[in-house]
């Protein structure tokens, strides 16, 4: 029976993240790092050329030697991939004893966690696993995933959370907010972004207030729909306060 993995989200953001080997794979656990905010340590004797890159930018820290135990301390997220077995086992072992988390890649039985295949749109992050059973599966199934998540999804979530917050700082009550929340969910605001199609979109870095700039006609639809289902849903929620 393959393991249960219990699923989260982390945030990296500020955090100090090492990765251990400086091949291919080493860079593409870098760059999802970089892409997330984390702070990230590679230690290699040798760096492919776009990790050379990031260090000479700044944007990385590289240390060109080999591993040293003293790597770990400091660090929130340990990702080892090296072609070493020994060095790959010596690297869990030290790290999970610290209670860090570490995975070491294409060895599920040296990971605390694991890493699904990702799709994102935006604020959007749907995630799929096989629980290590089948990663080729996983990334089949993560084709699936970019197929049925329009791109539309990006700037219609973005356009949701800053109503949300409008909400929560105008309307007290709790339950009218669910249902103000739920009746956006159900009104025609999906149907306008999603059937949008807009060349500024950007499946992995989206940026709203760019595409507010450029499509000034679909914003301006939204807040219409926004603001009658907030007049009537708000209304409909005072006449229920009311009648209790």
């Amino acid at each position: 029976m393959s393991k249960k993995y219990y699923p989260v989200n982390i945030d990296v953001s500020g955090k100090r993240c090492l990765v251990v080997g400086g091949g291919p794979i080493g860079e593409r656990k870098a760059l999802s790092l970089l892409s997330c905010g984390a702070r990230v340590t590679v230690v290699s004797k040798t760096l492919t050329p776009a990790l050379e890159s990031l260090a000479r930018e700044g944007r990385i820290e590289a240390l060109r030697r080999p591993f040293d135990h003293g790597d770990v301390e400091g660090a929130f997220l340990v990702f080892c991939a090296t072609n070493d077995c020994a060095l790959n086992r010596s690297v869990f072992e030290l790290a999970d004893k610290k209670s860090l988390l570490v995975n070491v890649v294409d060895e599920p039985v040296l990971c605390n966690f694991i890493v699904p295949a990702v799709v994102r749109k935006g604020p959007l992050l749907a995630s799929v696993s096989t629980s290590a059973a089948a990663p080729a599966m996983a990334k089949k199934l993560k084709r699936v995933l970019e197929l049925a998540f329009e791109d539309g999804y990006a700037p219609l979530l973005e356009f949701l959370s800053e109503k949300r917050k409008q909400i929560k700082a105008s309307v007290e009550d709790i339950a009218a907010r669910k249902k103000i929340f739920d009746a956006l969910i159900g009104s025609e605001l999906s149907d306008l972004f999603l059937k949008f199609n807009a060349a500024d979109i950007s499946s992995a870095d989206f940026d709203f207030d760019e595409y507010k700039k450029n499509n000034p006609g679909v914003i301006e639809k939204a807040e219409k729909i926004f603001e009658e289902v907030f007049s009537r849903t708000a209304e409909t929620a005072r006449g229920a306060a009311d009648i209790k």
